[in-house]
């Protein structure tokens, strides 16, 4: 599975993390991961300086999702580093409630296309349960044959849907580990040059 995979890519030695989230990353989403290079850049100007306090209980909000951005930002203040994290949690943070939204209203319209293929309803509202029968195992008369037709291609195409949007459900479910990943692997460096708390947590 996907977290599998990650697992592998993540414990991979022969190529370093940056290289190794490019390779993870899908290419239309791109501008919407953590910026692992910008927070190494920031955290690069922090070596051997001293962490501010309040950092690692901000952090274990935001990953309890306890008004995570407030905590966060509160941390922020004469840290350049948290600041940059924070930019980059936001950025992500939007573009899944974003894509989600889309999702469940693709997901409304695949039912509704998946109804519309495979229920007739009469005048008064009601299925039409011996008809719809016929239909999915082929027992019509040739007067149905186009009205039969028109139904399996409108299966077909509902059944497509179906699979893109179960593509692309699994593509956020990677993108959102991926960049879980890559913020657990900046937070470590940061924990491992700048003197202080941990900013990681237990």
């Amino acid at each position: 599975g996907i977290a599998g995979r990650l697992r592998f890519a993540e414990a991979s030695p022969s190529m370093k993390w940056g290289k190794r989230m490019r390779t993870m990353e899908h290419a239309p989403w791109r501008s919407n991961y953590v910026c692992y290079k910008k927070l190494k850049q920031v955290l690069a100007s922090l070596k051997n300086e001293t962490k501010v306090e309040g950092v690692h209980s901000a952090v274990g909000s935001a990953a309890l999702g306890e008004h995570w951005e407030g905590s966060l930002a509160s941390a922020s203040d004469g840290n350049p580093f948290v600041k940059a994290l924070l930019e980059e949690l936001v950025k992500v943070s939007s573009f899944h409630e974003s894509m989600t939204a889309a999702l469940e209203q693709r997901m409304a319209d695949c039912k509704a296309a998946a109804d519309e293929a495979l229920c007739r309803s009469t005048h008064a509202q009601q299925i039409d349960v011996l008809y719809n029968a016929e239909v999915l195992m082929g027992m019509v008369s040739s007067s149905r044959e186009e009205e039969v037709n028109d139904r399996k291609r409108k299966r077909a195409n509902a059944l497509a849907a179906i699979e893109n949007l179960r593509a692309d459900l699994e593509m956020l479910h990677r993108y959102l580990m991926v960049n879980q990943l890559t913020v657990k692997k900046i937070v470590k460096k940061y924990d491992k040059h700048v003197v202080g708390p941990k900013l990681e947590g237990p």
